[in-house]
């Protein structure tokens, strides 16, 4: 069966259906508790979101669309990792702001190797200074990175200009990095 698709962007379930309804999200924060429940329907051959009510007995969907009811509660999903560290980390590699757990290097010409303390680094995400206004591309990856020192070897990251697809040397530039 395919997934319904929804007419708004969910920011929140009081926010939607005030987006739905034609309201404001203040006007649904009044009225929405984590007891409200949703009411609507989905359109049989779009798969669409239509028609949301919280009142206790909404009109009938109209025929070929599918009742469905929802609350703002939703099942307990398992614990993640949650977030190990971060920083933006300046395009000689020092470190101009973090978590307070990260040490940066710069062996190379856009090469970085990051080390992170207290806890295990699982995944890492960079993205490039973007008011740099250089252009370019970023990649990081978590492994036993060789060629950097002791205290910073559990995430490599590669910048290189935009005209670069792939390998060594690449170009310094700054970025944020994410790490959990």
């Amino acid at each position: 069966m395919r997934q319904p698709r929804l007419r708004t962007v969910l920011i929140g379930a009081g926010a939607a259906l005030a987006l739905v309804a034609g309201g404001t999200a203040a006007g649904a924060a009044a009225f929405a508790s984590s007891g409200t429940v949703y009411k609507g329907c989905i359109e049989g051959t779009s798969r669409t979101m239509e028609h949301v009510y919280t009142r206790t007995n909404p009109p009938p969907c109209p025929t070929g669309s599918l009742a469905a009811t929802w609350n703002q509660v939703g099942q307990q999903g398992l614990p993640g990792p949650g977030l190990l560290a971060w920083a933006y980390v300046n395009a000689n590699g020092t470190v101009a702001s973090s978590s307070g757990n990260v040490t940066v290097a710069n062996p190379g010409a856009g090469s970085y190797c990051i080390g992170v303390t207290g806890g295990t680094a699982h995944v890492a995400v960079a993205s490039l200074d973007s008011l740099e206004n250089t252009g370019g591309t970023v990649q990081a990856g978590v492994f036993a990175a060789s060629g950097c020192p002791a205290n910073a070897s559990n995430i490599l990251v590669v910048t290189r200009p935009q005209s670069q697809d792939g390998g060594f040397p690449g170009v310094n530039h700054a970025f944020y990095i994410i790490v959990s």
